[in-house]
């Protein structure tokens, strides 16, 4: 939970809100091989109850397991790799905190979305009801500073980050 830490912190931030994001998903059966290894236990002569444990090779075991895979709708990544990436790498160069915020989604879908779109921040989890309330737009931005929120854009309105940190008073 880092609501507190980010509501505190000292200076100014950008955070892109996304309450959902813009996929089909679906599932598939892949075969997975574990490496399965085996501990010896050897007696260390001269020292009472003293061991030493060796690990060794065993086998390999395979098994079924069933992996969702996601298209990601192209209109909605575009808009992080044709906007959203240039304005938040900018911020960053000015010393401002970025990050995104999303729908708790599972931790490897969000891996899997950063990816795609070449995000390079991180995105925590807030309630998407939450996020909808701070701000309409999906994906949306909102310029922070000392907790305190100064700008927020729709991202068909998104200015370059030279003219939102004019705008929000940087």
């Amino acid at each position: 939970d880092i609501a507190n830490d980010l509501l505190n912190y000292p200076g100014a931030h950008v955070m892109v809100v996304a309450y959902t994001f813009k996929y089909d998903e679906a599932s598939e059966t892949v075969t997975v091989r574990d490496s399965i290894f085996a501990v010896d236990t050897i007696a260390v002569e001269g020292i009472k109850d003293s061991f030493n444990y060796v690990q060794r090779f065993d086998r390999i075991e395979e098994r079924q397991e069933v992996k969702k895979t996601y298209t990601w709708d192209k209109d909605y990544a575009e808009k992080y790799t044709a906007k959203l990436n240039d304005f938040m790498l900018a911020a960053e160069k000015d010393d401002v905190l970025i990050y995104g915020v999303t729908k708790p989604y599972d931790n490897a879908m969000i891996d899997e979305f950063r990816h795609h779109t070449q995000a390079q921040y991180p995105f925590y989890k807030a309630d998407d009801i939450l996020l909808k309330t701070i701000v309409r737009s999906n994906p949306g931005v909102v310029v922070w500073k000392d907790g305190k929120i100064l700008k927020k854009y729709h991202i068909n309105k998104l200015p370059n980050w030279d003219k939102a940190k004019a705008e929000a008073g940087l």
